[in-house]
């Protein structure tokens, strides 16, 4: 394995922030080196996207390949909350473009094989070890073979990290702080077979998936914790997100695998969709203490995009679609750090300001409307949303009332003094399914 000594950027990870940073800088004209620690395609979660990643696929140029992939076309959201089923679709909201439900395994590599045509030096199976930061110098990145033995360093310029959950750089640096009004754990799933919802709230077999689009179904399961139901193309993606206390309770079922069974038979809606599915054995993911907080966005040159910067939660769907913002955010800043090194702390401050102003608003569009909100967090959120059009704004208040996380929200428009033009819909469940 023939990794370089040195580049202009080291990309670690392989998701999609660091396939979109990767990917552009390669683009434009910059020798740049992945790292990555798995072997692509590689299972992960997160498989529903708002329509907004086409922007992000056209730049990386993977449009056709995602189009001739055959994903799952998503019609909308269906949210059970507080006893009422609601509708919302995007194209309500001016979205031509549809979004969809994705197997992540063989989406990422589509995005990863991008970045690699564009130009990136891609190395699987090998893992960051540890950044040594050289302030406004070059910085080494210290790095281990995973199928053959070795070890090695490479000096770059410039540093993303995308390392995911890992979080390389934020737990290096000890900056990772956990987010306290957003104490949840996850487990998640997949079935075959069964049944789903489409967008009119009609029962069908997974078999009519592409002629009648599925919505990704949402159901509130006491105490904010809720449940997930997205059909992909060959299984049905389930995920149950309850506070610690809630899991416990579940404990006299067994393990963690028995309690998440559990947790989804008795789910409102879920659980009787799936009433003729087959678990898939051993596919069950149990993740704690998921959320966290940004502290630092980037550091001495090191810039930290999608998961390893910051997690909100994924009750809007927005983690995917918004880790490739981020990736072209830092992919920005460093391509002009690098036509004009005298500004490069300013591109980097203007980097942190943004993508923590975006963070700060997807984070109040995700906390439970009785958990904190500091007014320096408002102030950001206000900010980032000034620059949405208003149809995005009025996405982002819909998507908020459905979950009844509305409260901060329609506070940040009266200061914008927009009228808050709902489109969504309520309407009684199936009766198969109350």
């Amino acid at each position: 394995m023939n990794i370089p000594t040195k580049c202009d950027v080291v990309v670690i990870g392989g998701g999609p922030a660091g396939s979109m940073a990767s990917g552009l800088l390669s683009k434009a004209g910059f020798e740049v080196v992945l790292l990555e620690k798995a072997l692509h395609p590689r299972p992960t979660v997160g498989e529903s996207l708002l329509p907004h990643f086409w922007n992000s696929a056209d730049l990386l140029g993977v449009t056709e390949e995602i189009e001739a992939a055959r994903f799952v076309e998503k019609a909308g959201a269906l949210v059970l909350w507080g006893g009422s089923l609601r509708r919302s679709s995007f194209k309500d909201f001016g979205h031509e473009r549809k979004p969809l439900h994705v197997d992540r395994g063989c989406f990422d590599k589509i995005l990863l094989d991008g970045s690699a045509r564009r130009g990136t030096g891609v190395f699987e199976r090998v893992q960051a070890m540890r950044v040594e930061l050289g302030g406004t110098g070059r910085k080494r990145v210290f790095y281990r073979c995973l199928d053959e033995e070795g070890e090695g360093s490479i000096e770059a310029e410039f540093v993303v990290d995308a390392s995911g959950q890992s979080a390389l750089i934020a737990k290096q640096g000890r900056f990772r702080i956990f987010d306290e009004d957003l104490r949840f754990s996850a487990a998640w799933g997949y079935y075959t077979g069964g049944e789903y919802l489409d967008f009119e709230s009609e029962i069908r077999p997974v078999s009519q998936l592409h002629e009648h689009p599925p919505v990704t179904v949402v159901t509130a399961l006491g105490d904010w914790g809720w449940t997930w139901h997205i059909p992909l193309r060959e299984s049905i993606s389930v995920g149950v997100i309850l506070t610690p206390e809630r899991w416990k309770e579940h404990g006299r079922f067994g393990d963690m695998e028995t309690r998440f069974l559990r947790a989804v038979e008795t789910s409102p809606v879920v659980g009787k969709l799936l009433g003729a599915s087959q678990f898939v054995e051993g596919s069950a993911n149990f993740m704690r203490d998921y959320a966290y907080k940004p502290v630092r966005l980037a550091i001495d040159g090191c810039y930290l995009v999608g998961d390893a910067a910051a997690f909100v939660d994924p009750i809007n769907s927005a983690g995917v679609t918004f880790s490739m913002y981020a990736g072209i955010l830092a992919s920005w800043a460093i391509e002009m750090s690098m036509k004009n090194r005298a500004r490069s702390a300013n591109y980097q401050a203007l980097f942190e300001r943004q993508y923590l102003e975006r963070l700060r608003l997807f984070r109040m569009l995700a906390v439970p409307s009785d958990r904190g909100a500091d007014g320096e967090s408002t102030d950001a959120a206000l900010r980032s949303l000034r620059a949405f059009s208003d149809e995005e704004k009025l996405l982002a208040l819909t998507t908020s009332i459905l979950t009844n996380r509305s409260e901060r929200i329609q506070h940040l428009f009266e200061q914008l003094e927009l009228e808050a033009d709902l489109r969504y819909g309520e309407f009684p469940i199936p009766a198969r399914l109350a």
